[in-house]
């Protein structure tokens, strides 16, 4: 963590990309500003970590200012803004999170012609962030939407139903697509969302746990049901090969999920470039907070399994993104890990 920490800390000051490009986000993309602060909270040093995460707001900032702060439902990145505004209490971050969060896309679900489609799991990872954008809104003092918060609740809970039962809303099955990270991405909004309603003293949705319990067994026991891998389980426990594409032929003693993707089909002609270990750590944190709220070590073994082949098989050194999306959630990992234990 430490040395490609460092790497990355020092591309991003030299990195200044043009904006509206793609390329604009590529280093900072899963939110480096929060990867870098949490960092820095983990070791207890201020520096290089601060100094990185500030160059990653100012590339999220020229962005973001680029587009008049309206950017697509897949990149929006509120807790580098929230956690700076805790250290600094800055009028701008703050105003950063309402912007991002009352932006032109998927900011209306209560207004919205046609909402219906939100509720189709293809958007999930627009939902969650919809979700978190909306959780740190609120956690740096903004009024909540209670109206709009619970529809897009209500979507996330319907996208795990989705995946679970195959049941899917959207009749384009060409878009009938499930990648178990963005499982873990719906998956750490509504934990934000649900941690933040018990801070709060209000009494949380309990369909929230189960639904979250359901698509870690789904995860876990269930086979692809559709496409070239039907039938063979979305976790390996045993994946093969030499860096990516790994295979499902066995030889390395670690584990990772297989893939079903119906909007790239050329991506899973085989059980070959869909077992993608360097998005372990985008999942892990699920069964430690599954552990931690129900105290059943069934969870923290399969969560340690997953974490030991993100662990042994994720090059972050690679690049930025890579990096940022092993260590954006998995810091949460270790501290309901330990919850649990003593638990």
């Amino acid at each position: 963590m430490l040395e490609s920490g460092r790497k990355w800390g020092e591309y991003l000051l030299d990195y200044n990309p043009k904006p509206l490009s793609y390329s604009e986000s590529r280093g900072i993309y899963y939110d480096a500003q929060r990867v870098y602060f949490q960092i820095a909270a983990y070791t207890g040093e201020k520096e290089p970590w601060e100094t990185y995460a500030a160059k990653a707001e100012k590339i999220y900032r020229v962005y973001l200012d680029s587009r008049n702060w309206v950017t697509q439902g897949w990149r929006k990145f509120p807790h580098g803004f929230y956690l700076d505004w805790v250290r600094n209490a800055d009028k701008a971050d703050k105003d950063a999170l309402l912007a991002l969060r009352d932006n032109k896309v998927f900011h209306n679900p209560d207004t919205f012609t046609n909402v219906h489609k939100w509720y189709w799991s293809d958007l999930s990872r627009e939902i969650a962030y919809a979700i978190e954008a909306n959780v740190y809104a609120e956690r740096a003092g903004h009024a909540r939407n209670n109206t709009r918060v619970q529809l897009y609740v209500d979507m996330a809970l319907n996208h795990i139903n989705e995946w679970i039962t195959g049941e899917r809303g959207n009749p384009d099955v060409t878009k009938h697509r499930f990648a178990p990270f963005m499982a873990g991405l719906t998956a750490e909004a509504l934990i934000d969302f649900y941690e933040w309603e018990v801070a709060q003293g209000h009494n949380p949705d309990d369909k929230i746990p189960s639904a979250l319990m359901a698509l870690a067994d789904f995860l876990w026991e269930s086979k692809v049901v559709e496409g070239v891998n039907q039938g063979k389980p979305m976790w390996v426990s045993d994946i093969g090969g030499t860096g990516y594409p790994h295979n499902d032929l066995g030889g390395t003693g670690y584990g990772a999920f297989r893939y079903e993707d119906r909007q790239n089909p050329a991506s899973a002609l085989d059980g070959t470039t869909v077992l993608s270990p360097e998005l372990n750590m985008l999942i892990a944190p699920l069964y430690a907070w599954l552990y931690k709220y129900y105290g059943d070590s069934i969870y923290i073994k399969r969560g340690d399994l997953i974490w030991e082949g993100g662990v042994a098989l994720s090059n972050v050194g690679w690049n930025t993104k890579i990096f940022n999306q092993n260590y954006r959630w998995s810091f949460d990992y270790v501290e309901w890990r330990k919850d649990g234990n003593m638990k």
